[in-house]
Formats: C-alpha cells, structure tokens, sequence
C-alpha cells in the first residue's frame, strides 16, 4: 500500500477535539509543513518538520513543534483503536460462527443418529423376521419327518404282522357301537384271517358279512352299519393324524394351506 501525503491541516481534522492552539495549527497550516500517513496509519515528519516555518521566531517554531507532536499521538490512538474494533468485530465474527456450526452439527449428528437407530431397528425386525421363519420352517420339517416315520413304522408293522387288521377291525366296532353291523369290508388277503378271528370271537360265524374290497389297503377296514359306516381304513387314519399335525404348525409367510376332513361315521 503506498503511502500517502497530506498536509498538517488535512491530518488534524478527523481527530475530532480541536487541538491545544487553533492559531498555532492556522499557522503550521499556512506554512504547508507536509507529513507522511504510512501503512501502519502511523504520520510520519519529514526529515525537518518545521523546514516549512520561513521567518518564524522561537515561540512559533516551538508551538508548531508541539502542534505536530500532538497530532502524532492523536493518529497513533486512532489507529489503535482502530485495530482493537476490528479485532473485536473479527472475533465476534469467529465465535458466532463457531456457534452456529456446532448448532448445525449437532442437529445434523442428532439426524444422522435418528436415521442410523431407524435402520439398527429395520435390520433387527427383519431379522426376527427370517429367525421366526427359520423356526417355523424348522418346526414344519419335523413334523413332516415325524409323519414320515410313522407311515414306515405302520407300513412295517402291517407286513410282519397279519393280525393289524384284526385290531382295526375290533377298534371300527367300538366306534360303531350300539349301531347294527351290516358288513365290514378288508383288503382280499385279510378276508379269511379275519373271518377266522370273528369266528372264535362270536364263537361261530359273526352276524354280518366280511367282504374283500381291493380299494382298502393292507391292515384297514370299512365298517358299514345302518346308518352310515366306519372308515377304519389305514392310510385314511394316518392322513388324519398329518393333517392335525401340520394344523398345529403356525403358517408361514404368504402360504395357504387346504385341508380335507375324514368323518369317523358318514351317511351311506
């Protein structure tokens, strides 16, 4: 920044208070004594302040001395105080806007935080949603090998023991209790087995017919009455004993399930 030059008189007005000696300051201002303002806003003389006082006697030449002196210290203030102001402003400047970014951080922290707990509890929902399927699953495959081993047992049962479908037939009885017994239908290699067994038991020929019927399997009957029938038929009883099972199973997501229902008793 270059420096600038103004007169004594240009100088002293800004400084607001008038000075010790308008008269003295009328004087140095016609003299036209120069003074230098510098960057620093300090004034500075030139090499012989009061080269510019031609003919002046001691007392002026003093007066303008002290006139000049005096200046100099009022700019000196003034720049300080200058420079203090901006300081103040500047700082101000500063911790406002270190306030309001720590404002604007926080909330933005408190939003990131919001949206990090909303997807922390997202990802827990859906994975107690695959762990409660998981289970379900889970509990659905057993039940299904429960089934399975169950059919193998019976199946196995039915093949080394002849005499399953004498045990069937006398449990169809009971459920038909008190109804009159027309027939009871098994499957044809059970039919003279059967007859024979009935036979000790009524102690001669039963009361109703025993017929082969080659829609029954091993080890099954159906029992017919007057009024409708048994169906004591096996694979039928085992059907029953899957369907219970897999009801009691909770269903699993966006699946259906259809169920059929075998009576015990059913009108003929």
């Amino acid at each position: 920044m270059a420096e600038r030059t103004t007169s004594l008189s240009d100088a002293a007005v800004p400084f607001g208070a008038p000075l010790r000696d308008q008269r003295g300051l009328v004087r140095a201002t016609r003299v036209g004594a120069a003074v230098t303002l510098g960057v620093d806003g300090r004034i500075h003389e030139p090499d012989d302040p009061l080269s510019g006082l031609v003919g002046g006697s001691a007392e002026e030449t003093a007066e303008a001395a002290s006139i000049v002196e005096e200046a100099q210290h009022r700019a000196d203030d003034l720049v300080r105080a200058a420079m203090r102001q901006a300081g103040a402003v500047e700082a101000r400047a500063r911790n406002e806007g270190y306030e309001r970014g720590m404002a604007e951080g926080r909330a933005e922290g408190r939003a990131e935080l919001a949206e990090a707990l909303a997807l922390v509890q997202h990802v827990a929902g859906q994975g107690k949603a695959v762990r409660d399927e998981l289970l379900a699953r889970s509990e659905r495959e057993m039940v299904e090998m429960v089934i399975a081993a169950f059919r193998a047992v019976i199946g196995e049962r039915i093949a080394t023991d002849p005499g399953v479908v004498n045990e069937t037939v006398r449990r169809a009885l009971d459920r038909a209790g008190s109804q009159n017994i027309v027939r009871i239908r098994v499957h044809p290699d059970a039919v003279d087995g059967l007859f024979a067994h009935l036979t000790e038991d009524y102690r001669g020929a039963p009361p109703f017919e025993v017929s082969a019927d080659g829609a029954i399997g091993v080890g099954g009957c159906v029992v017919e009455t007057d009024f409708g029938h048994v169906d004591a038929r096996l694979d039928v009883q085992m059907d029953e004993i899957a369907r219970i099972l897999r009801e009691s199973l909770p269903e699993l997501p966006g699946s259906s399930s259809g169920t059929g229902t075998h009576g015990d008793t059913r009108a003929a």
